[in-house]
């Protein structure tokens, strides 16, 4: 009797515990050269305040087509900078990179 062969095993433990280096990295790059600015992908905003170089955000949004806005002040209007595609797979983190060259598609 082996009830614990790897192929049983695993799905379970991918499941449980998945890891880091298999997660799909989506990278979002803005650029500015303000020292403040917010981006806002789908309906999550991120504030960033002293931008010196260049800063990356890691955060999870859902799967498929987003508008990507920017703004460099509080009270000015949202920006469409460009769209991203977020992969299929579920929960899966993106990185946004803020203060280099464009690459938005």
């Amino acid at each position: 009797d082996d009830p614990e062969p790897p192929t049983a095993s695993d799905p379970e433990s991918d499941g449980a515990t998945p890891e880091p280096a298999r997660l799909p990295k989506v990278p979002v790059t803005i650029e500015t050269s303000s020292a403040w600015v917010e981006i806002k992908i789908a309906r999550e905003v991120h504030t960033i305040n002293k931008l010196k170089g260049i800063r990356q955000i890691e955060t999870k949004i859902r799967p498929g087509p987003h508008k990507v806005y920017k703004r460099l002040d509080p009270l000015a209007e949202w920006q469409m900078i460009g769209t991203v595609r977020i992969p299929e797979e579920a929960d899966k983190p993106i990185t946004i990179v803020v203060g280099a060259k464009a690459t938005l598609e």
